[in-house]
Formats: structure tokens, sequence, C-alpha cells
């Protein structure tokens, strides 16, 4: 894609400038384009990962959730019913509601949602409220590669919606910055306790 990149020297973030930031309608198409239903099993099983993650590092179940860019369809949250945890859906194209970021939460889950964060200062600062004193953050999304060449043929950098791209320095910055340390931090899954 014709866009540009900057690569910041001191948290190691690799960012889209705005310019370079397709509308959010073109955003939403993008996103109502993905196939994700309990029928996608592939789909199932990576979010049943994430939510196994989740109870491994709480340490105690059932307990409260938020599903923080749950999307159109949010299938995590029914296989977390299931299991018997209490769930809340946000996303900030679907389920808009601030009501559901007005409170903190045991666990929190980001399933391919950090690289969509268009100001990940923000972004940050909000999931940094919404996790209790001791609770998780288990975010999914991969780690970008270490120098331009490799970056550039990164597939996330395939998709026009991904505009924030961590890496495991960038993660040690954001725990200092915003209240977090690192539990695990392994690609694609990272485990956050919030301090």
């Amino acid at each position: 894609m014709n866009r540009h990149y900057h690569w910041c020297g001191h948290c190691d973030l690799v960012s889209v400038p705005a310019a370079d930031h397709i509308s959010p309608e073109a955003e939403r198409d993008r996103y109502l384009s993905h196939n994700n239903s309990l029928d996608q099993t592939g789909y199932v099983e990576m979010l049943a990962e994430v939510l196994d993650t989740a109870e491994n590092a709480a340490g105690s179940v059932p307990f409260d959730l938020l599903d923080y860019g749950c999307g159109y369809a949010p299938v995590l949250g029914q296989i977390a019913v299931q299991r018997g945890h209490r769930i809340i859906n946000y996303d900030p194209v679907f389920f808009p509601d601030p009501a559901a970021l007005e409170t903190s939460y045991t666990v929190v889950t980001c399933c391919e949602v950090v690289e969509h964060a268009n100001n990940p200062r923000n972004f940050w600062i909000t999931l940094s409220r919404v996790v209790k004193p001791g609770g998780v953050l288990v975010v999914r999304s991969s780690l970008h590669p270490v120098d331009w060449n490799r970056f550039l043929r990164f597939w996330y950098t395939y998709d026009e919606t991904h505009v924030s791209f961590y890496s495991e320095l960038c993660i040690s910055y954001v725990c200092r910055t915003f209240g977090f340390e690192p539990v695990t931090v392994h690609d694609p899954l990272w485990v956050l306790r919030k301090t």
C-alpha cells in the first residue's frame, strides 16, 4: 500500500500518520467484510485460546470481563457466557456504549484490536483505566519485525485498517507508562497485569 510509517526511536511503536488513515466508513466496511461467527471453527478456536489464557492469568473464575473491540459479532462474549463469566462487549464502531468504559474489570481482552488504534496514547489510557488493579489485560496482536526491510514485508501491514504496530520493546514502554507489568509476551498473545 502507498502509505507512510513512523518508527518511534523512543518507544519502538511503528505507526501510520493520520493523513494516511482510511475513512471511518471504509474502515467499517472492511470490518464488516470479516467472516466472524460461531460457525468459523478457526476463529472460535483462536478466541477460546484467548479466553483460556485469561482464565489462567486471572487465577479465579468466573470473572467480570470486558471484551474491548468485540467487533460486529461478539463471539468471544458468547464463549465467555457459556463458561459462566459476566461479559460486557464494547467496540468503538459497533458497540460504542461509553458506560462500558466507566467501570473497571478483572479481565479485559483485546483480540486483534491494538493494531487498529489510531490514537495509541488515548487508547492505552483507556485500557489502563478499565482494568482493575491486579486484573489482567489479554492482548492478541502480532509483534512487528525489528528492521525496516522485514517490517515492509510484515503481513500485518497489508491490512489498511492496521495503523499501530508493537514490539516487545514497545510493550515494555507501554507497561512502564500506563501502569502494567508484563506477565507473558509471546507473539501473538500478551498478558499484562495492572499494577
